[in-house]
């Protein structure tokens, strides 16, 4: 009962977010674009990539009806000028995509001119033509004081926009990046279009039920149907006990053993790790925790540039599926950072007289 109440759960989110991406879909169809011209805001609609001035709101002035009419419903972003936008790039492993926001994150307070908790930032990552086993990030980075106060100039207009946004240039096509964006909370679409949510909610769990209903029938069916065939399974099952009852039990024992034999020489041993770790490791790393089942290798320690020990202990050959298996974070009392890699380690060579 607790897992159909969850799937029921399951399902009118899925359905929520469907609803809502397309609601956001129609209004970014015909959205428009805000940017700031001396004292000036100039509104501009975008249709089919193409821009067109719509308005001129003068800062601080209400914003007149006819124009209110026609910014109803529509997605409204706010481009920065390139002078209030700091560009920087980075480049990170292949592997380390999983945990690419850590990573941004933890540099931003070494990319950014102002700090950390001051800064709004976007970032993108594209494909390195150069080194596949590598990924280029474009992070942009804006003044949250900056952001607060055309907020405060666009509010007193009666203007809100959903995102502040900045021009980059994706595979030779100007697009735009998002390096702040509304909280869902402070909007009233949902407040507004709630009834709509809540049919579509009781519509799902009527079609749900269905499903459900459905899906129990062909269940029962199948089963019947492989009754004679379980049941000539169990009676094979048997003549195999019977059969297996009368041979010698050394067989079996005989089998664990050189199981357990195979799982020896195959794991690698953890002298053998540590020191391919101290081999393939710089000196600016060093390892506060090391676990190691069978070959699952897991270390943690401390480096000031983590990203780079992915490429190095892969081209060591002596281990495989490098990654960060949890995010990387700055330590504030060790310095550096944090880092956690998992890999597989080879297994052991087998000596010539073996």
């Amino acid at each position: 009962m607790q897992i159909g109440v969850s799937l029921i759960f399951h399902w009118f989110a899925i359905l929520a977010s469907v609803v809502e991406d397309f609601a956001r879909w129609r209004r970014v169809r015909n959205s428009v674009v805000i940017k700031k011209r001396g004292d000036d805001f100039i509104v501009e609609r975008i249709l089919d990539a193409e821009r067109a001035p719509i308005a001129k709101i003068p800062a601080g002035s209400i914003l007149p009806t006819d124009v209110a009419q026609r910014l109803r419903n529509r997605a409204m972003d706010f481009e920065l000028d390139d002078s209030e936008v700091v560009a920087r790039r980075l480049t990170v492993p292949f592997q380390a995509k999983d945990v690419l926001p850590g990573i941004v994150r933890n540099q931003i307070e070494r990319l950014s001119p102002w700090p950390f908790d001051k800064t709004a930032y976007g970032f993108e990552m594209m494909k390195n033509e150069a080194n596949r086993q590598s990924l280029d990030v474009s992070v942009l980075m804006a003044s949250q004081k900056t952001i607060d106060g055309l907020r405060d100039q666009l509010s007193a207009s009666n203007v809100s926009p959903e995102r502040f946004v900045s021009r980059i240039d994706r595979d030779g096509e100007e697009a735009t990046l998002a390096l702040w964006t509304r909280a869902t909370g402070e909007g009233s679409w949902g407040r507004a279009n709630a009834p709509r949510l809540i049919a579509a909610g009781v519509a799902a769990f009527v079609l749900l039920s269905a499903s459900i209903t459905a899906w129990a029938l062909i269940d029962a069916s199948a089963i019947w149907g492989d009754r004679d065939d379980v049941a000539a399974r169990a009676r094979a099952l048997r003549q195999n006990s019977a059969s297996s009852a009368a041979t010698p039990s050394t067989k079996g024992s005989e089998r664990r053993s050189e199981h357990a034999w195979a799982m020896k020489e195959n794991t690698p041993a953890a002298v053998m790790v540590l020191d391919a770790l101290a081999s393939a490791l710089p000196d600016n790393a060093y390892l506060t925790d090391l676990s190691l089942e069978r070959a699952a290798v897991r270390i943690t320690g401390l480096s000031n540039d983590p990203p780079p020990l992915i490429d190095a202990l892969q081209q060591s050959g002596r281990f495989t599926g490098v990654h960060f298996f949890a995010a990387t974070t700055k330590d504030p009392e060790k310095g550096g950072y944090r880092f956690s890699i998992e890999a597989q380690a080879a297994a052991p060579n087998k000596s010539a007289g073996d």
